[in-house]
């Protein structure tokens, strides 16, 4: 991405320019704010501007602050957010994650909500995502530009602060992205700002994507919708789970399907695991992040429980493979009922098209014969043939792993040159534990070859314009909303990935100074 923190001596201006007032402050209180717009300059601090807001509610743990004279389609339900967030997002997040800065520096436990207009460039046609949210964690600093207190942000336009209002984005979507980003203020309370990018993002998107699961007991279908997909022929469970970036360099991409893969991950470890499983990761997250912060926690289930043997990274990678296929309830297709390779069908609703059997009447996409995995990823081959067998034959070392289902019996893991015969359809459900192979080849007897090869290319986070655009104009945005030439429902969207680049590079210039 172009610099865009180039004023490292910000950091000498400590309590300089606007921010703030304390929670008792009734009226006319100034803030920062991020312009997300593509006509905003793309550089530190000169995307930063200034608003005035007034206090409208306060909570038993928030305030909420209404910006001044900003084009909103309809008046706040300021009940109805504190509802939410005082009684279901914060009890609820805080005991599933951990603890958000108690005082902060402001010295007031209280977390401010503040209500605006998000400056994007969203126009309900061809511009069809928008801001929801954010957390930006300079504001945890007292330096210019920060409002040194809990504060984060939420779009009033179009986002809706109404549940009785119904134009445009419904008020669900509204009090799920203010789960989604408390859970990103509680995530960097906790590592501090360390290891983001690529290492951590995909981890703190996957909490937030489960956070509304905590909050409110609901699942989040757009998710499901978009997994279940398909991106320029290649259905999107294909895409990397750990990598939050483009799978193919060749195709178009969308930051949806990062989105829904990390959602369906998040909400199976929510489903299979204790529900302090993700504050538990958190506390294992200040050596390494990500990926390895998952691995630690596995390893204190294998130490401290006798219902976890075993497990690691890539085992419950497999369990999630699975469960993604069987869907909600494993008892009516495979004789042995696994509860680690199911959704819990509690979970509001049941998964569309899963209804106790596999996808053969959904809109599942399966993969049009074998190709390509990006690392950390799945692949799900059907056969139709009704008839013949298929050989695992990997050549050379290789972290590629395979099931095998027909007729009603699973075979969770298949072993090397053993053929597996079938005669009714056959499914191979592939799972590139590291993509860190040695070019291993699969035959499928009397089917093709395909290699399987790691995909590696550098990332450069966009802008914030930038992500609004990608998304509005991918593939993986149904028809009736991209390009569109009339209103169609706005997508929200979370700038927390392209902020936590931000982050690295101010640390990187706090080091050098």
């Amino acid at each position: 991405m172009r610099k865009l923190f180039l004023f490292a001596c910000i950091f000498a201006l400590v309590g300089c320019g606007g921010g703030g007032g304390g929670g008792g402050s009734d009226h006319g209180v100034t803030f920062w704010a991020i312009d997300c717009r593509d006509s905003a300059p793309d550089s530190f601090p000169h995307f930063m501007y200034t608003l005035k807001a007034d206090k409208v509610g306060e909570g038993e743990y928030c305030y909420i602050y209404l910006e001044r004279n900003g084009r909103r389609a309809a008046e706040p339900d300021i009940p109805a957010i504190i509802y939410q967030f005082d009684s279901l997002i914060y009890p609820k997040l805080r005991a599933a994650y951990g603890n958000e800065p108690y005082q902060d520096i402001d010295g007031d436990p209280k977390v401010y909500i503040l209500l605006l207009d998000i400056r994007d460039d969203w126009n309900g046609t061809t511009i069809g995502a928008y801001v929801g949210g954010y957390f930006f964690y300079l504001d945890q600093y007292d330096v210019h530009y920060s409002n040194k207190k809990k504060i984060f942000y939420m779009d009033i336009y179009p986002g809706n602060p109404n549940p009785s209002y119904s134009r445009f984005t419904d008020f669900r979507r509204f009090r799920h992205t203010l789960a989604h980003e408390f859970q990103h203020m509680i995530h960097w309370n906790i590592t501090k700002g360390r290891n983001p990018n690529d290492n951590n993002t995909w981890l703190n998107e996957a909490m937030s994507e489960a956070a509304p699961y905590y909050a409110f007991n609901e699942i989040s279908m757009d998710r499901v919708s978009y997994f279940e997909g398909e991106t320029e022929g290649i259905p999107n469970h294909s895409n990397s789970l750990t990598r939050w970036g483009p799978p193919y360099p060749d195709t178009d991409y969308s930051y949806l399907l990062d989105y829904a893969v990390v959602y369906m991950w998040g909400q199976y470890m929510a489903d299979r695991f204790p529900d302090n499983v993700f504050m538990n990761i958190l506390a294992n997250n200040a050596d390494g992040g990500g990926k390895t912060a998952v691995v630690k926690y596995f390893s204190s289930l294998n130490q401290e429980h006798s219902l976890y043997p075993e497990i690691n990274f890539a085992s419950v990678f497999r369990d999630w493979s699975l469960a993604v296929f069987f869907g909600d309830n494993t008892s009516a297709t495979v004789s042995t009922d696994n509860a680690s390779w199911a959704y819990k069908t509690n979970t509001s609703n049941r998964w569309p098209g899963y209804h106790n059997k596999i996808y053969s009447n959904s809109s599942f996409n399966f993969n049009n014969g074998l190709r390509t995995l990006d690392q950390w990823s799945l692949g799900y081959y059907r056969d139709y043939t009704l008839g013949g067998d298929f050989t695992w034959s990997l050549t050379g070392p290789s972290e590629l792993s395979a099931s095998f289902y027909t007729d009603g019996s699973l075979t969770p893991s298949m072993s090397r040159g053993d053929n597996y015969p079938y005669n009714g359809e056959a499914y191979l459900i592939l799972q590139n534990a590291q993509g860190a192979d040695a070019n291993p080849n699969l035959s499928i007897s009397p089917a093709s070859t395909q290699v399987f090869s790691t995909q590696t290319q550098p990332r450069t986070p966009p802008t914030p314009a930038e992500k609004l655009r990608a998304i509005s104009q991918s593939a993986a945005v149904p028809p009736t909303r991209r390009g569109a030439t009339e209103p169609t429902e706005p997508i929200p969207v979370c700038i927390q990935d392209i902020l936590s680049w931000r982050a690295e590079e101010i640390q990187r210039q706090m080091q050098g100074r």
